[in-house]
């Protein structure tokens, strides 16, 4: 039995012990589920000689062939060498199955599950860490060292270097699933090509989210009391035909990020460790204003902005001709409270 620590989970996958016969791949970032549980199943498979054949199990399959887990699972492989199961956790997946393969695991046959987030003490996620013979693997989003590693790890492969500031603002852009990264990092080496070096113009070219920026900065420009700037950009996310909605959600996840540092702060914590905690991360850019409205706004004050917040998110969803006012006035009231 096998709970891999976080920091050990790509050693893990690297070097698979041959012991093993089950393994689940979890955890809220779905790219790096998949992309472990597909490394993980190639290694195993190309361990012996002949290479072992892989089989791919869905809730799909399961439907139409309820059977299909448990017949694949104790059928022989059809060459010498090992049968890897990859199957993904749904309600179609029958916990006995699982629980009998464990008791008696066939040994020319692997397991691997993919599941999403399981908490401690999950049914499945007891299985596999309990289990002789079985591990289970966390997978959650890239944290900035990882993150820094996967930038210059796909942009290598393409023969570019990163500026420094560059790569500190792509990794503000990307990081909550692995897939998503991968792909926008193969983007960004498409539009360099021809470069030695990315800049952050270019990041901003193929990542950069102008409307998700923009209502950043009516976030922003509220909680630092510039009444003038924040109507002024909602005005212009209005006429660009930006729900209202989209802006108050941007606005109170703003603030809900400005009350968890500041109760962490209250609590003990180093304003940089605060502010590290954070996911995603404060853009780069954004970090020293980020900061100043952490000192500027007491933890009783942000939970009295939260509330009106979802005031204004209610009323506008009640009485959606009146939203264009309910919003203005709320900005107004969160850039005139002065932090208290």
């Amino acid at each position: 039995m096998i709970a891999v620590k976080l920091a050990q989970a790509n050693a893990f996958i690297s070097r698979p012990d041959p012991a093993i016969r089950a393994v689940l791949v979890f955890g809220p970032d779905a790219g790096l589920v998949v992309e472990r549980a597909g490394k993980l199943a190639a290694l195993i498979a190309g361990r012996d000689d002949p290479a072992g054949e892989i089989i791919r199990i869905d809730d799909a399959d399961l439907a139409d062939n309820p059977d299909r887990l448990a017949v694949e699972l104790m059928t022989v492989p059809m060459f010498a060498g090992a049968k890897i199961v990859r199957v993904k956790a749904g309600p179609k997946l029958g916990f006995p199955v699982i629980q009998d393969f464990h008791d008696d695991p066939p040994e020319a046959t692997v397991l691997i599950v993919e599941a999403g987030d399981l908490k401690k003490g999950a049914k499945l996620r007891s299985l596999f860490e309990r289990a002789p013979r079985s591990a289970a693997i966390p997978c959650y989003a890239d944290d900035q060292r990882s993150l820094a590693q996967l930038i210059d790890e796909e942009l290598r492969a393409a023969g570019l270097a990163i500026k420094p500031d560059a790569k500190r603002h792509l990794a503000g852009l990307i990081g909550s699933d692995r897939h998503l990264s991968r792909s926008e990092l193969n983007k960004l080496a498409i539009y360099a090509t021809g470069q030695s070096q990315v800049t952050i113009e270019d990041v901003d070219a193929v990542i950069g989210d102008t409307s998700s920026l923009t209502m950043d900065m009516i976030a922003f420009a509220a909680m630092s009391g510039h009444t003038g700037t924040c109507l002024h950009q909602l005005d212009r996310m209005r006429t660009a035909g930006t729900p209202i909605s989209a802006i108050l959600t941007v606005l109170g996840r703003h603030v809900a990020r400005l009350h968890k540092v500041r109760t962490d702060v209250d609590a003990g914590a180093p304003m940089d460790g605060a502010l590290r905690g954070l996911r995603p991360p404060v853009h780069f850019r954004q970090e020293a204003e980020f900061t100043n409205q952490c000192r500027r706004w007491s933890a009783k004050g942000l939970l009295t902005a939260l509330s009106r917040v979802r005031e204004a998110t209610r009323r506008c969803r009640t009485e959606a001709a009146l939203e264009d006012i309910t919003a203005e006035r709320l900005l107004i009231s969160l850039s005139q409270m002065r932090g208290r």
